[in-house]
């Protein structure tokens, strides 16, 4: 999901901060950072060595733990549900602007028309401020959003 989704949305706001802004850039830079690390320590407990071996080459350096093995770990408390009902109502958004893509034998970069968001009135300002970032991910003129 990380990289079939995530890293999706946010290409536009890495690759093109002249347009998105600088401070988009580095929003999206620190959580890919937080979940690459959190997905690092996720396969520590398989594979040791080799995750150690990235974390002293890449995270070390920004971290204040001598090692991956001894950063303090999320814990279930740590997460907002509605954070992540609204990921996932967000990667079924994009699955499903995918299925209509493929369905009419358009490129994923074919820019369409419009995305019809339905949606929770919890999740409606989340959805507001992602708009941009949708609108890049799905190549779409138009993102209109309803609870």
């Amino acid at each position: 999901d990380l990289c079939d989704y995530y890293l999706e949305i946010v290409k536009e706001r890495l690759y093109q901060p002249e347009i998105h802004g600088y401070r988009q850039r580095q929003s999206a830079q620190y959580a890919l950072y937080y979940c690459m690390l959190n997905v690092l320590k996720l396969y520590a407990i398989y594979v040791p060595h080799i995750t150690e071996h990235i974390y002293q080459n890449f995270f070390r350096q920004h971290e204040k733990s001598i090692s991956l093995h001894r950063l303090r770990w999320e814990t279930e408390e740590t997460f907002d549900n509605e954070i992540i009902l609204f990921g996932e109502k967000l990667k079924e958004i994009i699955s499903e602007t995918r299925k209509y893509k493929t369905g009419n034998a358009l490129s994923m970069k074919a820019e369409i028309e419009k995305v019809v968001i339905n949606t929770d009135e919890k999740l409606l300002e989340l959805f507001q401020q992602t708009i941009n970032d949708i609108k890049a991910c799905c190549h779409a003129k138009i993102i209109e959003i309803s609870s």
